[in-house]
């Protein structure tokens, strides 16, 4: 996952601080031009005024000094100069005369003798040139004037003038400039500033709000009132926001909302109890996991438009009942905790629904739901009372994670249903070691499918008039390693809730078809091998085409194979599974109805069905050599059959009573334990041909193709 970016106001970022910068960067740049140039100004005024006190001073000696030489008054001059020498400035001034000898020294001790003879080769020069003179040297600046009245030469003044007065203002010129430049450069940045936050204040607030957005806060308020076009970003980026909420609630409702009952569906109910689970702040609620009771059987035998008005009925039942209870039902896009008076209601998928719902609560809508379910759901001219079975686990008591809610109350559910169903039920640890059973159980189903583990079970089928075995039915049993050997009764329901039933249909018949092969090679007579197929199975493509294309390879007769399907799954009026069961007759493999009389036939419906045998269900064979009622129904499924041209099977044979009625009515077939008992394949086999030799030495082998089942 790439590393986030850096928001505005992390250090080193910001346009606010890039605004300061830039805008105090110019500022420092202009003032430092303005100091420097004042400075350039002023250091030449400094030099300027320090050439003019200079000048000053010597014409101030020249003009103070004439009047007194043509007096012949020469020492009265030694005051004035003592002040001259005073300044601070002034290093040395005195006066010489015509022929150099010192006439007046301006500094407080005398430090030459009056009329004292003093060489000056600068003075010398200076009266040579008969002008003024100046030298630097070293610390002084060093003047010269010859004091002339015509051509007459009366003296020579000299005064040394120190330099580093001129320094020293200089470096105040400097220091005061830069003190100035400084206030000013802090006072301009303090401005750049205050100017970079007064525009950058609305973006950052623009900013911030976009991070919120990005983070899925988009129900919020900005507040940028700056009368300019970043407010008109701010009202374009607010109407923007409020669009994305008005299209994510849309996509909300696409993808977490159910399109058939209009509750949400299981990828919102995942997410919201996953939230609630992680947030330690979350009180206890309950998951209640609810089933219809034979929902398929309904869906089945009266098509999915029905199922689907039960679904949405029963849906709506569910919200009313909440709302009888005094809980809102929480609706897609609602985030916050599950407050005392709420309750989530989702469809999980299929005929499942779950609830989750203050603990307090759980007990009282579970029993108004069991108790809304007991009215009539009209459908068209149908009429239906359907009951649910519920399980309920308890958070965080029972369980802490959402996986094991869920599994806690789907445990519960099972037990419901075990109860006799139209109930509920609250976890236990009892049945979580039922549920630790039936995970195993589909853990060792799962291995023994992929291990080719399953095996078959072959009962003989008999001719009705003669005892000759037709063919046989093929039975599915499990060699568990620690539970023995188990009939499909005990472990395919765990199967069809796990989605094994296709792998186990495509295994049954890959067994079936090869028993087939190997009998086909020693019968010499018609054998029908009958494999029971369920809905799930047939409405499954890949085991459809599994079975078309075992068929091919093995080279078996199709006419040797015979699928059957129940009642209910018959009478379905579908689409695909009709294809499916086309694709089969196709290949030329025979088809039966099997427990034929307990289910609901639309006799419109029998009669267009392409099949090829009916097997009338034990139940109706119990009592039929002692009860006239049960002898009419099962005469009048027979001749139904034959009215259709179809054959008769009839199961759950066990006396010689039963078999003799079955031939009074020419029913033609029967199985049952007067007849013989399931055996595994390879000992059916050898029966079979104990049972072949048998036939041949009683009577002459029937020629193959002679009779037709």
């Amino acid at each position: 996952m790439p590393a986030p970016r850096p928001t505005s106001n992390a250090p080193g970022y910001g346009l606010g601080r890039k605004l300061t910068f830039t805008f105090g960067g110019l500022i420092s740049i202009f003032v430092v031009a303005v100091v420097f140039l004042n400075v350039q100004i002023q250091i030449e005024l400094v030099r300027q005024r320090v050439e003019l006190r200079s000048q000053q001073l010597v014409r101030l000696g020249v003009e103070v000094s004439l009047p007194y030489l043509l007096d012949g008054r020469p020492a009265e001059l030694e005051a004035i100069f003592e002040e001259i020498s005073a300044q601070r400035d002034v290093a040395h001034v005195y006066l010489l005369d015509k022929d150099g000898h010192m006439l007046v020294d301006g500094a407080d001790v005398e430090v030459t003798d009056f009329l004292a003879p003093f060489d000056d080769p600068f003075a010398r020069r200076a009266l040579a040139a008969r002008t003024q003179l100046r030298e630097i040297t070293g610390n002084l600046d060093r003047f010269a004037h010859p004091i002339l009245l015509g051509d007459a030469h009366y003296g020579t003044l000299r005064l040394d003038i120190r330099r580093d007065t001129l320094r020293s203002e200089l470096v105040t010129v400097w220091t005061r400039n830069a003190y100035v430049g400084v206030f000013f450069i802090f006072l301009g940045l303090a401005t750049s500033s205050a100017l970079a936050r007064r525009l950058t204040t609305p973006l950052i607030h623009l900013t911030r709000a976009t991070e919120r957005a990005a983070a899925g806060e988009l129900d919020q308020k900005i507040d940028v009132e700056t009368n300019d076009e970043i407010e008109s970003l701010a009202h374009s980026f607010a109407q923007m926001l409020g669009t994305m909420r008005d299209h994510i609630t849309q996509i909300q409702e696409l993808a977490y909302v159910d399109k058939l009952t209009q509750i949400p569906n299981r990828a919102w109910f995942s997410d919201q109890i996953e939230a609630k689970t992680m947030d330690p702040h979350t009180p206890s609620f309950a998951v209640m996991f609810l089933d219809i009771d034979n929902f398929k059987t309904i869906n089945d035998r009266y098509g999915h438009d029905v199922g689907d008005v039960l679904l949405t009925t029963f849906a709506q039942r569910l919200a009313a009942c909440l709302a009888d209870e005094h809980l809102s039902m929480a609706r897609v896009g609602n985030r916050g905790p599950l407050r005392r008076n709420r309750a989530l209601l989702a469809r999980l998928g299929g005929d499942e629904f779950t609830l989750i719902l203050p603990t307090f609560a759980a007990e009282n809508v579970a029993r108004r739901i069991i108790a809304a379910t007991h009215a009539p759901i009209e459908v068209g001219k149908l009429s239906f009372t359907v009951t649910t079975s519920i399980g309920i686990g308890l958070f965080p008591d029972q369980g802490r994670s959402a996986h094991d809610l869920l599994k806690i109350a789907d445990t519960a559910m099972y037990q419901a249903k075990q109860a006799g169903r139209n109930c509920y039920r609250i976890y236990n640890d009892s049945l979580h070691q039922a549920e630790i059973d039936r995970e195993e159980m589909q853990s060792d189903l799962s291995a023994a499918i992929a291990a080719q583990a399953l095996e078959i079970h072959l009962q003989p089928q008999f001719e009705t008039a003669t005892g000759r075995v037709s063919g046989a039915e093929v039975l599915l049993r499990w060699h568990h390693p620690r539970k023995g050997l188990l009939s499909p009764d005990t472990f395919l329901p765990l199967a069809a809730t796990r989605g094994l039933l296709p792998a186990i249909g495509r295994e049954t018949t890959r067994l079936a078809i090869e028993a087939a092969t190997r009998i086909q090679l020693f019968s010499g007579r018609p054998f029908v091998l009958a494999v029971n197929l369920s809905a799930d199975e047939i409405m499954d493509a890949d085991l459809i085409s599994e079975l078309v294309a075992q068929v091919r390879r093995a080279g078996v007769d199709p006419a040797g194979i015979e699928i059957e399907i129940t009642e209910d799954t018959a009478m379905v009026d579908d689409r695909i599974a009709a294809d499916h069961l086309a694709k089969l007759r196709a290949l030329g493999l025979r088809l039966a109805i099997d427990d034929f009389g307990v289910g609901f036939s639309n006799l419109a419906r029998l009669k267009n069905l392409a099949f090829d045998t009916l097997k009338i269900d034990r139940s109706l064979l119990a009592d039929v050599d002692s009860d006239p009622g049960s002898a009419r129904l099962v005469t009048m499924i027979i001749e139904l059959a034959h009215a259709i041209h179809a054959d008769v099977v009839a199961e759950g044979v066990e006396t010689e009573a039963q078999r003799a009625f079955l031939a009074a009515q020419n029913c033609r077939h029967y199985q049952g334990y007067l007849g013989g008992r399931p055996m595994p394949a390879p000992e059916f086999e050898d029966w079979l041909r104990a049972e072949y030799q048998r036939d041949a030495a009683r009577i002459a082998p029937v020629p193959i193709g002679a009779e037709h089942r």
